[in-house]
């Protein structure tokens, strides 16, 4: 994000940067969650979760964005996508992966 701060027309972006990064946080247990799903044959969950997310995360995204949040909108809807996901993939797997 520094980096970008000073280069013309990325001024926003090195403000969002920080933000957008705690999806990544979320995005982690998802790929535990995600690899349990497929190790269990359940494709169709795994589909079903990336569908469910990307719906939630665009109807959040226009809203954002005509209530006025400009770009903090995208931090919005990938911030709603990752917890989406992480939601269904937590109650539908229910099992967490475990080191052996």
């Amino acid at each position: 994000a520094w980096l970008l701060q000073d280069v013309q027309g990325f001024a926003q972006a090195a403000v969002i940067l920080p933000a957008l990064s705690v999806t990544l946080l979320l995005g982690a247990p998802v790929v535990f969650l995600g690899a349990e799903a497929q190790r269990q044959g359940r494709y169709d969950l795994f589909a079903q979760s990336e569908t469910a997310s990307s719906a939630v995360a665009v109807v959040t995204g226009i809203a954002l964005a005509v209530a006025g949040f400009g770009v903090w909108s995208f931090v919005g809807m990938e911030f709603v996508r990752s917890l989406t996901r992480l939601a269904i993939l937590a109650m539908r797997v229910r099992v967490w992966p475990r080191l052996r």
